[in-house]
Formats: C-alpha cells, sequence, structure tokens
C-alpha cells in the first residue's frame, strides 16, 4: 500500500508550572522545528494563539514560514 505523506509543521513544546500568586499557571517555550525560532508563553491561551495563527497559513507554505517567525516574534515582543 502506497502512503502519501500530508504536509507538516513542526513544533516542540515544553510546559513547566509556575506560581502566580496562588494558583499555578501553566508556562512554557514553543520552538519551530524548521525554523528554529522559539518564544516563551505563559498560559495556555498564548500557546493556542500562537499555533491557531501558525496554523491557519499552513497550506500555504510560501507564507508559512514567516507566518511561524512573525508569530514568535510578536508573542516575545508581548512578553519582553
Amino acid at each position: 500500500m502506497y502512503h502519501v505523506r500530508q504536509p507538516s509543521i513542526g513544533f516542540l513544546v515544553r510546559f513547566w508550572q509556575e506560581a502566580e500568586g496562588e494558583k499555578l499557571v501553566w508556562t512554557g517555550e514553543v520552538r519551530h522545528v524548521t525554523t528554529g525560532h522559539s518564544v516563551q508563553f505563559r498560559g495556555l491561551g498564548q500557546l493556542f494563539t500562537i499555533l491557531e495563527r501558525v496554523l491557519a497559513v499552513a497550506g500555504e507554505p510560501s507564507r508559512l514560514e514567516d507566518t511561524c517567525h512573525e508569530q514568535l516574534a510578536e508573542m516575545a515582543k508581548r512578553e519582553a
């Protein structure tokens, strides 16, 4: 049987918890495997925002690398 490999996007995501007042917040880093661009996130909402924006252009390879870079850079600026 012949399998056609579908285009894919690789991310490495590391999670840890940090105290924020009385509660623990999921914090981590997401790294785009192909470009090596990475950014830290605080809370799952930020992680999902990054992934949603990148996946929105996943079918457009010409925009994918730029979008990954832009989204990760934008999130990094917010964290600074």
